[in-house]
């Protein structure tokens, strides 16, 4: 079994998610797949919600929740055969000094009894998470999603996690924002 995460441009375009289809599709393991917000999404969605005037912490994570949400609903619609998980069903967090961190026990129970039995293709929002005291929609902060899947791999003890992108190569920033990396 493997984890595949597809970031936003990978998404992006139905091109792009032909792409990703394809990808999906030649596998010939159990795959799960964590995706991230369509392109540009989060922060529309971050800069529609500041427009509130008394906006909660808690009421910003679920609305920028539902970037990956329709995203993860999307993709597992293109790909045949795939089924669609909620990762806040299975990654649980913890308030710790102000932060919602992992709670890696619970999360792990919940991610190995959650995939038992391992679907052929699985596909997961990345990003997001619940409080596992009240169940409010939490996140995992910028990079998320590549959080997501690094917890599923390590919790199902994957063979392989690979991070999709549409930057080749290795780079020290982000070339569409430093033009010298």
């Amino acid at each position: 079994m493997k984890v595949l995460k597809f970031g936003g441009t990978s998404v992006g375009s139905v091109e792009s998610m032909s792409s990703v289809k394809h990808i999906v599709e030649s596998c010939r393991e159990p795959v799960i797949v964590v995706v991230s917000a369509l392109g540009g999404i989060t922060d529309k969605l971050i800069g529609t919600a500041k427009i509130a005037v008394d906006l909660s912490v808690k009421t910003l994570d679920t609305i920028v929740s539902y970037g990956e949400r329709l995203s993860s609903l999307i993709v597992s619609r293109v790909i045949d055969g795939a089924e669609h998980y909620d990762s806040r069903r299975f990654i649980k967090t913890q308030m710790q000094c102000g932060k919602h961190i992992v709670d890696f026990e619970e999360t792990n129970r919940l991610v190995k009894a959650g995939f038992n039995p391992l679907p052929r293709i699985a596909v997961v929002p990345g990003f997001i998470a619940s409080d596992k005291s009240n169940g409010d929609v939490t996140n995992l902060g910028r990079g998320g999603s590549d959080y997501t899947a690094a917890i599923l791999a390590t919790a199902l003890d994957a063979s392989q996690l690979e991070i999709w992108t549409d930057v080749d190569g290795f780079m020290t920033a982000d070339p569409r924002v430093i033009n010298t990396a």
